[in-house]
């Protein structure tokens, strides 16, 4: 790691004569640059906001599909229900049947009709007076009790889409493709559940969800910026769910947006198109019915704006340009020539020059990224400096630190991290590496502290280490290194507190306290 040095003002107005027409021509690149790059990125950032938001309506109408079948299937599992299918010709059990179902649409009216079917023999039929008064033929599969005064009684057979399935295909559920209702005509689709007595199979059961609250429900409230929208079509790219409700199984809409519609069908998950005289960006997202039995595939769309979507990225060119004028003009003149200098005093240590805690704490963010791992933490702690201190005067404890700064420095390559974390406290950061390497470089401290005090008569010099190695993730897990390693230099002190003070007396009796410069 380099220490970075002031430059000398004569060759910095050099450098900027030498430059200013290469970065002017720059700038204008700059701008077109940031432009490209920052409009891909905003595609980018659409794209994933999109698709969160695709992802979550997706989320929020399987929970709410969910919610219907249990609903469904609690009705299915009521003695009136069940008599009524199992005994279709008793008209008390179906007047129960047709009663309780009744008064459950009421408590939840956005329901356009629940109705039973039976399963009759193919060769059998009856006549049904509905509640209206009119008389219908019942056969298999049809309709002989409903939610809506008799508005359904005689409609559907065992061949309409939310029958077969179940009736010729044994299947626990089916939702029907959207379709103009057979009772008033408005789009809506079905779920339909099997009705069973004692485990036989009885009849069927069908709810019919309009489409005008279901748009209103999922579709409607899901916005992005000022003009972004979601709707929702079938496999034929027909529209069955649209903020306006008028585009809802419109036939003449489908063809008027062929160009959207055929993108969807061909299964393109993102494109952009000039619909309506404006370039629209488009996201599509097929929803996952979680194995439901299904009639026809429903596609989520989420449609915006694409110049809404850039017009961030032309506010930021310009806030960016206006910026860079500013900058060049101001920190190249004034903050250059002291911003180096600045910064070497910001992160380095007075005394030793080595770097210090806020360059650590600088460096330790990076770390924590992960992309250096594995990481050794290496904690050197002083033995006795307050004792020199308090013996010799601050001005031998400065010299102290300065060589036990320099002995250290000494003993790990030009990678690797060493810092004065303040006081008499130093610590290394190695990057990429092994317990093997981070107990050679201990060692090697320790052999070169020895070297010292074996040629040098003053102040003796003692370190306690603690080392650490692991996985850096997080600022969580960076910070567990380093408390291992401190707690391990923290254990070794203890051990060698009474050490250094035998050797420090030792010294001080052979060698005298004038040999230390001592400021007191």
């Amino acid at each position: 790691m380099k220490h970075s040095t002031s430059i000398p003002r004569r060759v910095a107005v050099r450098y900027l004569q030498l430059i200013l027409p290469v970065l002017l021509i720059l700038f204008v690149c700059l701008a077109g640059t940031i432009y490209y790059l920052d409009s891909h990125n905003q595609m980018r950032i659409n794209q994933d906001v999109s698709g969160k938001i695709l992802d979550q309506a997706n989320k929020t109408l399987q929970t709410w599909i969910d919610d219907q079948l249990v609903v469904l299937a609690t009705l299915a599992d009521d003695a009136r229900v069940i008599e009524a299918c199992a005994q279709p010709t008793d008209a008390e059990a179906v007047a129960r049947a047709n009663d309780f179902l009744r008064s459950f649409h009421e408590k939840n009216g956005f329901y356009e009709n629940i109705a039973l079917s039976a399963n009759l023999r193919p060769d059998f039929d009856f006549e049904l007076t509905a509640v209206n008064g009119k008389k219908y033929v019942i056969k298999r599969g049809v309709f002989f009790a409903d939610s809506t005064r008799g508005d359904s009684i005689g409609k559907s057979n065992a061949e309409h889409p939310m029958a077969k399935s179940i009736y010729d295909e044994g299947k626990p559920n089916v939702i029907t493709h959207v379709y103009r209702s057979l009772i008033y005509g408005n789009p809506a689709f079905i779920i339909s559940l099997p009705v069973r007595k004692d485990g036989m199979f009885v009849g069927a059961i069908h709810v019919a969800m309009p489409m005008r609250h279901f748009t209103d429900k999922f579709v409607n409230g899901v916005k992005l910026g000022q003009s972004g929208y979601m709707f929702m079509v079938d496999e034929k790219g027909l529209p069955i769910s649209h903020p306006e409700k008028s585009f809802i199984l419109s036939e003449e809409m489908a063809k008027k947006y062929e160009s959207v519609r055929s993108r969807i069908i061909n299964g393109e998950e993102h494109f952009q198109l000039l619909v309506d005289d404006a370039d629209k960006t488009y996201h599509v997202m097929k929803f996952d019915f979680q194995g439901i039995n299904h009639v026809s595939e429903w596609y989520l769309i989420l449609v915006q704006n694409t110049d809404e979507i850039l017009a961030s990225s032309i506010r930021f060119v310009w806030l960016t340009s206006v910026f860079l004028v500013i900058a060049f003009l101001l920190v190249i003149a004034v903050v250059y020539l002291s911003t180096v200098k600045l910064l070497h005093i910001g992160f380095h240590d007075v005394l030793t020059g080595l770097y210090n805690r806020n360059y650590l704490e600088h460096e330790l963010l990076r770390l924590a990224t992960g992309r250096f791992n594995p990481i050794g933490f290496i904690s050197i702690d002083v033995d006795g400096l307050k004792l020199v201190n308090d013996t010799c005067g601050h001005t031998a404890g400065d010299v102290l630190l300065t060589a036990v700064g320099k002995m250290i420095k000494e003993c790990f390559d030009h990678h690797d991290l060493v810092i004065r974390l303040g006081g008499d406290e130093f610590a290394v950061v190695m990057q990429m590496t092994d317990d093997v390497v981070v107990q050679e470089a201990c060692q090697r401290v320790r052999d070169k502290i020895a070297a010292h005090n074996r040629v040098n008569s003053a102040v003796p010099v003692s370190v306690s280490i603690g080392w650490a190695i692991g996985q850096a993730t997080d600022v969580i897990s960076t910070n567990a290194i380093i408390k291992e390693a401190d707690t391990l230099m923290y254990k070794e002190k203890e051990e060698n507190r009474l050490k250094y003070a035998v050797l420090f007396a030792e010294r001080l009796r052979q060698y005298g306290q004038e040999l230390f410069q001592a400021d007191k």
